[in-house]
């Protein structure tokens, strides 16, 4: 698929954010957001593959979920193999013990599930857990396995993009609804879990429809969108996250990606390589946080140098690991894949038509 260079500037919007933000810089206490906009941005990417799939009957369900762990898992394999290492020689037993189980837990992408049931994302304690941020690739992938489902039968059913709408909208309010339940009685689930999340990236699936369907100015709603992150940035938030709150930058990101703008600033070579490696500098910033938090979190210097040694290291992962694994694997053809493919669908067929 085409690189879009305004969702790829977004990219690197979300996780220098978030790098900010885990590095305590000052002003950037809301950096958290990165993640909600990564959330809206796969959620409008994915559906346009999907959608453009089913509307050319050539959606392959397994070589989808390959993609998507072609996508995810070698770097962060990689990422978990050098943290073990490390615990290895580091860590006293009863550490390592607790980092082999949430290093089982990431690559296998439950994450989300283990840390619901140890801390809160923003305890003191959650600075220990040196694959804490692995949560959102967790609900990532959770969101893969289900999300062609939904959309291939309600695709099958509907035939038509605009009701595709409707239903997507019915999704949302669901996800809604538990998310305002479940803040209730377990916040912590609400941050983690997948029903509370789930509305983050249908909104993105909701923003593909609209642009396919509608004209809007492009220049006006891009500036709107920007202006409404960069308020979400600056609020003065004093509520439980995610919440009513998080619609502001959901709303702002939805704004900016509705429509290809096309700014100079895009073409940045430096913003377009941190874009393009945005997924590799999240998975290896937060060990390195975890690293200078046992050093000195207060000083400038170490701080600013492990800023910048992220994103390097980022930058390498997605050279030498991310990129060439992909590409060598995306190349290989899988018969058995074809043959599981066929078979699948013809079962979900049966069903649809029963």
């Amino acid at each position: 698929m085409q690189i879009r260079n305004d969702i790829n500037f977004l990219r690197a919007i979300a996780v220098i954010l978030v790098v900010l933000y885990h590095f305590n810089i000052q002003g950037f206490g809301l950096g958290f957001i990165g993640v909600d906009i990564f959330f809206v941005i796969s959620g409008f990417l994915m559906t346009k593959i999907i959608i453009e799939k089913l509307e050319s009957n050539t959606l392959n369900l397994f070589k989808f979920y390959k993609s998507r762990a072609v996508r995810l898992i070698p770097a962060l394999f990689f990422m978990c193999l050098v943290v073990f290492i490390m615990g290895w020689f580091f860590l006293f037993n009863y550490e390592f013990e607790i980092l082999s189980k949430h290093i089982f837990s990431s690559i296998n992408f439950f994450s989300n599930f283990t840390y619901w049931k140890e801390s809160g994302y923003f305890d003191i304690v959650a600075k220990e857990k040196i694959l804490l941020h692995t949560w959102s690739l967790s609900l990532e992938w959770q969101f893969y396995l289900i999300y062609p489902i939904l959309l291939y039968f309600a695709f099958n059913n509907k035939k038509r993009i605009h009701d595709i709408f409707y239903f997507l909208t019915f999704l949302i309010i669901l996800s809604l609804a538990s998310l305002f339940y479940i803040s209730t009685i377990d916040p912590t689930a609400n941050f983690y879990l997948f029903p509370s999340r789930a509305w983050e990236f249908i909104v993105g699936g909701i923003v593909y429809i609209i642009s396919k369907e509608n004209k809007f100015k492009k220049n006006l709603t891009t500036l709107l969108g920007y202006s409404i992150l960069l308020f979400s940035i600056l609020f003065p938030y004093d509520t439980l996250w995610p919440s009513y709150v998080t619609l502001i930058p959901i709303i702002g990101t939805a704004l900016i990606i509705l429509y290809q703008s096309n700014y100079t600033l895009y073409s940045n070579k430096i913003i377009h390589l941190i874009g393009l490696a945005s997924y590799s500098i999240y998975l290896w910033h937060w060990p390195i946080v975890y690293i200078i938090s046992k050093i000195d979190y207060t000083n400038n210097m170490i701080v600013c140098v492990s800023i910048f040694s992220s994103l390097i290291i980022g930058i390498i992962s997605y050279k030498i690991i991310e990129t060439p694994i992909k590409n060598y694997l995306n190349k290989k053809s899988n018969k058995t894949i074809d043959l599981l493919q066929k078979s699948f669908f013809n079962q979900l067929h049966v069903v649809n038509c029963s």
